[in-house]
């Protein structure tokens, strides 16, 4: 008769529990849709950049050259004045972000740890802006939902959603240099900065992919256009 009891005791439990398990379970699979399956399904439809390619945006778009003098030799003043020049992607909601130039990527080094909890970064080894070559400016991506364009820390969590022909802004004191978009796209995480050379005047932002994650990099390319 006492086992009875207990099985009943157990029973009634079980019967008072499940919807608290099923509601758990439910629970459980919703945060892994919405941490997991949503950022990673950006993924999707991606394809790699060819870093190989350094054409122009248009057949017609000109060969441009960087500001010639005195502009370009301000713009090399107000870099050595300051160590930071400044990105507004007006699309994105991204204004006057700092960038700290010549930034090496290394995750131990304190100088690296700071400048991107308080800045954007200038790749150390690639161009400055304006100059003839490809100006790499990488950032923090968390996930979209996350994403405020005044947080460093979410910054970049939506560059995959510049399309060809937004305009990206770098401005250097009182000079602004404006770049057009000209595609977007997955790069190998190992890439070395000889990957991304130009013989032209570019910025490449680029960031980890899918955002929160560091599966792969994602980079978006744009030609000085004035």
């Amino acid at each position: 008769m006492t086992w009875f009891r207990i099985f009943s005791c157990c029973m009634k439990s079980y019967r008072a529990l499940k919807p608290v398990g099923v509601f758990l379970i439910v629970f459980g699979g919703l945060l892994l849709f919405i941490f997991l399956v949503i950022p990673y399904s950006r993924l999707l439809g991606k394809e790699f950049l060819n870093l190989s390619e350094d054409k122009e945006a248009t057949p017609e778009e000109p060969n441009r050259r960087p500001p010639i003098l005195p502009v370009y030799s301000r713009l090399r003043s107000n870099l050595n004045k300051s160590e930071s020049f400044y990105l507004t992607i007006r699309k994105l909601g991204v204004e006057n972000a700092p960038i700290t130039t010549n930034v090496a990527v290394d995750n131990l080094r304190p100088n690296y740890l700071n400048a991107l909890l308080n800045s954007l970064a200038q790749l150390s080894g690639t161009s400055l802006p304006g100059d003839r070559g490809n100006s790499i400016i990488f950032g923090h991506s968390a996930l979209p939902y996350l994403y405020n364009p005044r947080n460093f820390q979410t910054i970049f969590s939506k560059i995959d959603e510049l399309r060809f022909g937004d305009i990206i802004e770098l401005k250097v004191g009182d000079v602004v240099l404006r770049y057009k978009v000209e595609k977007g796209g997955l790069v190998d995480r190992n890439a070395v900065v000889s990957d991304f050379n130009s013989n032209r005047s570019r910025v490449t932002l680029l960031t980890c992919y899918p955002p929160g994650f560091k599966s792969q990099k994602y980079a978006v390319r744009a030609l000085l256009i004035d």
